[in-house]
């Protein structure tokens, strides 16, 4: 159902503009970053952004030549090991004990208009009714960790029914990201009382919005 979501989501052609992010197959620039990640362990979770950041120029002209869901999955799989974003924030997820399959996903799909600005309460609506409703409809028992301010508030608000748990963005929080970590740790992984906090609250009902933003 992913993929059939993804074919969907490369050939969108919204009918109310999104006027604050860019999807111009002309120019590679298309609607991306929805990727299921398939891993060993049975405790699965959504990974939610904000938007895709600037796509590379190979990407783009990867996207000229075949614009097909195919071809985003499948330069995410050759690259996405070498992009920090994701890096950290699977050691986030398995410190978590989420070891099993990720969905990879943003709340809007396209990539902004002007890089850095915040994306408009009006696009985030039109971009997760079309999509990502439907993606939490398929993973219903997957909780979310949320990736900066945005995100969490976002999903928090719109989806009571799940447990949302929120950190500073990898690349984009002027190092409070890294305050999460032990220091003296020999394997990266989260501090004991973040994961304590998401044990002791991880079953309760109804679901918590729980944010993880060291002072």
């Amino acid at each position: 159902m992913i993929e059939e979501l993804g074919n969907r989501l490369v050939n969108c052609r919204p009918t109310t503009p999104c006027e604050d992010v860019v999807n111009d197959p002309e120019s590679g620039k298309i609607p991306r970053c929805l990727v299921l990640e398939e891993r060993s362990g049975a405790k699965g979770v959504i990974i939610l952004g904000i938007n895709p950041g600037q796509a590379e120029p190979i990407e783009r002209e990867r996207y000229m030549n075949e614009r097909s869901y195919a071809s985003v999955r499948n330069y995410w799989k050759e690259n996405s090991n070498r992009w920090r974003y994701y890096e950290e924030l699977r050691i986030v997820a398995d410190s978590l004990g989420y070891t099993g399959p990720i969905l990879w996903t943003e709340l809007v799909k396209c990539e902004s208009r002007k890089k850095g600005r915040r994306i408009s309460p009006q696009t985030m609506r039109n971009c997760i009714r079309q999509y990502l409703e439907k993606e939490l409809a398929i993973f219903k028992n997957y909780p979310i960790i949320a990736v900066g301010n945005q995100a969490f508030d976002y999903s928090s608000l719109r989806f009571p029914d799940k447990l949302v748990i929120g950190i500073p963005h990898p690349t984009g929080s002027f190092g409070t990201f890294y305050k999460l970590f032990c220091t003296r740790s020999k394997k990266k992984k989260l501090k004991d009382k973040y994961i304590r906090i998401i044990e002791k609250k991880r079953h309760s009902i109804p679901k918590p919005a729980i944010k993880l933003f060291p002072g």
